[in-house]
């Protein structure tokens, strides 16, 4: 007798394009491509063949000229007249992969050209987020004449005012959100500048540095504007580390330098790539964006979290292999320090919803005993749980808290902490993630008026997840040959999700639970005799549980995805969600 499965609550929202048989067909017929591909490509846009053959080459027809950006033209040539003048520059990065990565790309650059520069890497707790106008005073008085931000800066008046002071010149390289007045500096390059007229809003910081670069090279004859200088190739790992871990748009200009440097990262050509490799245990694998975001970026990350983030820049910019490994081994143990830290965190925020009853239309809570540099991802956590907006500040029995911000995709988080601004003591990010200084009396205020602003911009389905459904396929449709083509349309992240497919009435053979707390599946088609399909389901006993029984037909939605494992490449399906059988036809075509 078979097991009927349990009752199994609805986790998202399954979403379905629009079908055009005519324009896929189009597309198929022009590129040479299957079904799934051609409307995957059709899911993202792509309508014409030309723009989808142009998406599927990421070549630089995708770049645009760095000189659009406002002060690009002074910060060029204050560069070289630093050189010129023989003045001290030193990069002052971030804690995070994007800043310490934006140093690392300038340090080498100014190296490349003949000009070594000194870098800064503030501490979280002891100098604080941006540029600090203590350390910019150490740095004056130690010979500085002109400093290069990356990855913060837009913000930092009081710093910039300061060096100002001092005799010192700031460059402003940045992403972050721009709320008044732009600070004095020599030259601010962020492309969210409200007068701004560079048309790619999506770079990071470090994708920022990467345009100064290469702006100075071709005010020195050494490149065009049109394509990527062969001088900048070797730098595109770095730009691949920071864009990802950043989660920013894989799209348009990202999508051409983070492409590129993922082979590079796959490569191992620098040390420190290798050795990192080496401790997350991806010694000689491929690279690819999930990688970076699970594997490779945490473990920059946690230095800059919770020991030294200046590591991270030694690490990725060491020539010396024996140095690399030292720097690698030294992030690991850090990162598994802040996972400890994280979980216990983790624990009590969680305690401390469920205590609060059913959250509203966001989350905000603060507490003394939290530790700053890990609240970011518990908030990532939380969102990911309760599909709210959420903020947690750590205060430190002074008075005042810092906190961290996660968000949704329906809510541009910064926009709505700008309704609260008269609240805060500081604030800044963008739409999915933002950063607070807050006073502790104000904390009662501040989760009041968001949670007012979150409900006025949202709508009730909001506040459930949504899964896009890009095509139907079969089992027999699901191989090598459909793995290469997804190949072709990655890397995958913001702006370019990684394909779902949904496999109408697949019956899985076998379920077993494996790891902790995954669901392993075999999977069969009763009109494909003999084919077979692994998927696996991660962390599903909480949600999938009892829902599933073997010989049962499901409707299941799923990644394709590559798994090796003892040196063995196998096709396999990442289950993202499971239904009953559909009684009724439809799905996706």
């Amino acid at each position: 007798m078979v097991t009927q499965p349990q009752a199994q609550p609805i986790r998202f929202r399954w979403r379905v394009p629009p079908i055009d048989p005519a324009a896929r067909r189009a597309l198929r017929e022009a590129l040479g491509v299957s079904r799934i591909a051609a409307q995957v490509l059709l899911n993202r846009g792509l309508v014409e063949p030309a723009a989808a053959r142009a998406f599927l080459a990421a070549g630089d027809a995708a770049l645009h000229d760095p000189f659009r950006f406002r002060d690009m033209r002074r910060a060029v040539e204050r560069v070289e007249r630093a050189i010129a003048a023989g003045e001290a520059i030193t990069v002052y990065g971030d804690y995070d992969v994007d800043g310490i990565s934006g140093a690392a790309l300038l340090s080498e650059f100014f190296a490349m050209i003949g000009y070594p520069v000194g870098t800064f890497v503030p501490d979280r707790f002891a100098d604080g987020y941006g540029l600090n106008p203590e350390r910019v005073a150490d740095l004056a008085r130690a010979g500085t004449r002109l400093i290069i931000t990356t990855d913060n800066g837009t913000s930092a008046h009081q710093a910039v005012e300061r060096a100002g002071a001092l005799g010192v010149d700031v460059i402003v390289t940045d992403h972050h959100e721009v709320s008044g007045p732009l600070p004095p500096a020599y030259a601010v390059l962020n492309p969210h500048r409200h007068d701004g007229t560079y048309p790619e809003k999506g770079l990071c910081g470090v994708g920022v540095a990467f345009k100064l670069c290469h702006a100075i090279l071709i005010r020195r004859g050494e490149a065009t504007a049109d394509a990527l200088p062969p001088r900048l190739m070797p730098l595109l790992d770095l730009v691949a580390l920071g864009t990802v871990a950043d989660v920013a748009p894989l799209t348009g200009e990202n999508r051409v330098l983070v492409r590129h440097g993922l082979e590079l990262l796959s490569a191992e050509r620098r040390p420190g790539v290798g050795a990192l490799k080496a401790v997350a245990g991806l010694a000689g694998q491929p690279v690819g964006a999930g990688q970076v975001g699970f594997h490779l970026g945490p473990r920059i990350n946690a230095g800059g979290r919770v020991a030294d983030g200046g590591q991270g820049v030694a690490l990725l910019t060491t020539r010396d292999p024996e140095r690399a490994l030292a720097a690698a081994r030294y992030l690991d143990q850090a990162n598994q320090e802040r996972r400890a830290i994280e979980a216990d965190i983790l624990e009590d925020v969680l305690a401390r919803i469920q205590a609060g009853g059913e959250p509203g239309h966001c989350i905000v809570l603060a507490a003394e005993g939290w530790h700053a540099g890990v609240l970011g991802i518990i908030a990532s956590r939380v969102v990911e749980r309760y599909h709210r907006p959420c903020i947690l500040i750590a205060l430190d029995g002074g008075g005042t808290g810092k906190g961290s911000g996660r968000s949704i995709p329906a809510l541009h988080l910064f926009d709505a902490l700008s309704a609260c601004a008269d609240l805060l003591l500081g604030f800044g990010g963008h739409m999915a993630a933002a950063g607070v200084t807050v006073e502790a009396s104000q904390v009662a205020a501040l989760a009041a008026r968001l949670d007012g602003e979150v409900g006025r911009r949202l709508a009730p389905d909001d506040f459930r997840p949504q899964l896009r459904l890009d095509a139907s396929a079969r089992l027999d449709e699901i191989h090598q040959g459909l793995l290469d083509e997804f190949a072709r349309i990655a890397p995958f992240g913001p702006g370019n999700p990684e394909p779902v497919l949904l496999l109408p009435g697949v019956v899985p053979e076998r379920v077993r639970p494996v790891g902790n707390g995954h669901i392993k599946l075999t999977l069969a088609q009763p009109d494909a005799p003999g084919r077979r399909l692994e998927a696996i389901a991660f962390g599903a006993a909480d949600w999938l549980g009892g829902a599933i029984a073997e010989g049962v037909p499901v409707d299941l939605a799923g990644s394709v995805t590559a798994n090796r494992w003892q040196g063995r490449d196998t096709i396999q399906l990442r289950v993202r969600d499971l239904r009953a059988r559909a009684r009724a036809a439809g799905g996706v075509a």
